[in-house]
């Protein structure tokens, strides 16, 4: 049963196949316990305990951590962006896969790419790659504002979408054809 919920704003969700909802956004406390960024939440609003995110995202030098997007994997995995330096005290910059269980997937990192980028959406391919749009852009890629990622984190060149846009990507979603619809604040 649901209590208190989410102490601050949620951003994202996304139902499980077990019906179970991962939720996210700048919150620190759900129902009282430490989930700071993200939760699973049980179809009865409590608080699902079998998702451990120890001390969840960490926040930036003078933002609040915040986690603005997520999308589920077949798998059960999950990939979480926002605006963050860490989750479950490993280094992730603003993006990190974490297990069925909540758990840190160090089978996809980021590395050291540019930690000013805000994720704000995910998007997985069938093939796994994962397609992010956020406000800045990634150092490492080319394009504004969108970047593809392969199944272990690594910047994928083979993403071509020219110098990308000119604002945020604040919503991206697969079409049947392969094709990505996006959206956000921009004029070109």
């Amino acid at each position: 049963m649901v209590n208190s919920g989410a102490d601050y704003l949620v951003y994202g969700m996304a139902v499980r196949s077990d019906d179970k909802v991962v939720i996210t956004g700048g919150f620190r406390m759900y129902n009282g316990v430490l989930r700071q960024g993200i939760a699973r939440v049980n179809t009865d609003g409590s608080t699902d305990t079998g998702f451990f995110t120890g001390s969840g995202v960490a926040k930036k030098v003078t933002w609040i951590a915040r986690v603005h997007a997520i999308a589920l994997q077949p798998d059960g995995k999950a990939l979480v962006g926002g605006s963050f330096l860490g989750y479950n005290d490993k280094p992730a910059s603003d993006l990190v896969r974490v297990n069925a269980d909540g758990s840190h997937d160090p089978t996809f990192s980021t590395g050291s790419i540019d930690h000013l980028v805000d994720v704000k959406a995910i998007v997985v391919q069938p093939d796994g790659k994962v397609v992010v749009g956020s406000t800045f852009g990634f150092a490492e890629s080319t394009s504004q504002g969108i970047t593809r990622f392969t199944t272990t984190g690594a910047i994928d060149p083979s993403f071509l979408s020219g110098s990308g846009f000119t604002g945020d990507v604040r919503a991206l979603a697969l079409q049947p054809d392969g094709k990505i619809l996006v959206a956000g604040q921009m004029t070109a």
